[in-house]
């Protein structure tokens, strides 16, 4: 079982890393992008909230000074 999600993690990490030489749409990779910066900042916001048990606005604000 072990083995088995250990392999699709690698699959998913190779298709993350091969996707901008496969696909040559500029669109397509800023929306993978996006896509993976709104991962990142979700796995914060749960790993502070779900797993500590703390509310914190300081991942949005960080976020939104960084957009700006």
């Amino acid at each position: 079982m072990m083995k088995k999600k250990l392999f699709f993690i690698l699959i998913g990490v190779a298709v993350i890393i091969l996707f901008p030489i496969i696909d040559n749409n500029t669109y397509h990779l800023y929306l993978m992008n996006r896509a993976l910066i709104h991962a990142i900042l979700v796995t914060g916001l749960v790993f502070l909230t779900g797993f500590a048990g703390q509310i914190s606005l300081g991942q949005a604000g960080f976020y939104a000074l960084g957009a700006y």
